[in-house]
Formats: C-alpha cells, sequence, structure tokens
C-alpha cells in the first residue's frame, strides 16, 4: 500500500476475511513497528516515507549488522556456512528461473532474500541482535521495494550477494 493510504477497518476485514477484532490486533502490532501509524480515534494509515526515515533505519540496521556479523564470524561453524551456501543458493534459482523479473514484493523473493540476510547473522548467538535485524530489515522493506525498481540485472543482484557470501565466509570482516 501506498504511504499514507488510509487503512480502513472495514476495508482491511473484508479484504483479508478476518473479524476486526484480530486486525485491529495486527494494526496495533504493525504501529509499534513503524510500518503504520495511528490517527487517533480515526484509523490508521501507512506510515510515510522519507530520507530522514531511511537514513534513521540505515544507521540502525549498521549499528546492528556490523555486531551481528563480527560475532557470527566469531563463533560460526560450517553448519552456519552451510546454511549461508544454502540461502544463497535457493536466492540465485528463484531469480534464474524467474529472470530479471524478481522483485521485491513476489512472497518467494522475499522470504528467500530475507533468508539469506538472516542466514549471514544467525551464528552471532543474539535472539535480540537477530529480533531487531529483522525489524529493522522489514521496515527497510519499502525503501527497497522503490530501489529495486533500477536493479536491471538479476546476475548483478546475485553477483554482489555471492561477494558478501564469500567474504562472510572467508572470515574477512575488513
Amino acid at each position: 500500500l501506498a504511504p499514507g493510504a488510509r487503512l480502513g477497518i472495514v476495508d482491511l476485514v473484508q479484504r483479508y476475511d478476518i473479524g476486526a477484532t484480530p486486525l485491529r490486533e495486527g494494526l496495533s502490532r504493525l504501529v509499534s513497528r513503524g510500518l503504520i501509524v495511528g490517527i487517533g480515534q480515526r484509523g490508521f494509515r501507512v506510515a510515510d516515507i522519507s530520507r530522514e526515515d531511511l537514513l534513521d533505519i540505515t544507521t540502525m540496521r549498521t549499528a546492528v549488522e556490523v555486531e551481528a556479523i563480527r560475532l557470527a564470524i566469531t563463533h560460526g561453524d560450517d553448519a552456519w556456512e552451510a546454511g549461508i551456501v544454502s540461502a544463497l543458493h535457493q536466492m540465485r534459482r528463484h531469480i534464474e528461473r524467474t529472470g530479471d523479473e524478481f522483485r521485491e514484493g513476489a512472497g518467494d523473493f522475499d522470504r528467500l532474500h530475507k533468508g539469506f540476510h538472516t542466514a549471514l547473522l544467525s551464528a552471532c548467538g543474539s535472539k535480540r541482535m537477530l529480533s531487531a535485524h529483522s525489524d529493522l530489515y522489514d521496515q527497510a522493506y519499502r525503501y527497497r521495494r522503490v530501489m529495486m525498481r533500477s536493479i536491471d540485472s538479476g546476475k548483478e543482484f546475485v553477483r554482489a550477494h555471492q561477494l558478501l557470501a564469500d567474504r562472510v565466509i572467508a572470515r574477512d570482516i575488513q
């Protein structure tokens, strides 16, 4: 949904075929994650996007992910490395099957892309860091969808992720 779009309870109940109470509960959770905003007694809206918000998310992601990757590199074992290779392979195969039509917003791609980045950090040993990473990754999703419109080549996308995987597995923290 577009940034700033109104989220009407009745419309959402019909769209997702669920009751109003669980819908409100879900919306409240999304408010706490910064993905939507409550408007007093007048409902909810999709959170706006801005350069400042993207910078804030990126700053926090960097702080969390740099420490998490450092810890993962320190504590990671062969199974952790295999998880990274597997996640990259699955994402690569998906992109090969879909060609240059892969995009954020496609359920399979979203799951595989997040799975790859989570695999890189999975050996960090901190559930809270992994949770913070997941929340920040999800908050950055709206910006990634815009940014990925400019990516023309699945091969280049995979190549960039392959380089990242290679550096992490080589324990290169430079």
